[in-house]
């Protein structure tokens, strides 16, 4: 199931990591923490390749939009902190100020 979860991943399917990290059984737990893992390495990837379209193409505003889009959708993915939720959402918003 965890597997399914990066492939497909949802914000709806976060409060299932997040119990899966709470796991009685380790391996259960440490599947659950590479998983979160993966989909935090997605966004990241995710992220750069977009940051690097958008130099390619400074002042498009498709990709500056899509940036903030994707900066906005990691914020709210439902696995990384308070403070990281929050630095994504500030980047998403200055983008958006520009």
């Amino acid at each position: 199931v965890l597997g399914h979860l990066i492939s497909h991943y949802s914000c709806a399917f976060a409060p299932v990591l997040k119990i899966a990290l709470q796991d009685e059984d380790n391996a259960v737990r440490v599947y659950a923490a590479t998983t979160l893992a993966r989909i935090e390495q997605r966004y990241t990837q995710q992220i750069l390749a977009m940051l690097s379209k958008q130099r390619q193409h400074p002042g498009n505003p498709y990709y500056k939009m899509e940036l903030a889009l994707l900066y906005d959708d990691y914020a709210y993915c439902g696995v990384i902190d308070r403070q990281r939720m929050r630095e994504m959402q500030e980047k998403a918003a200055a983008l958006l100020e520009d």
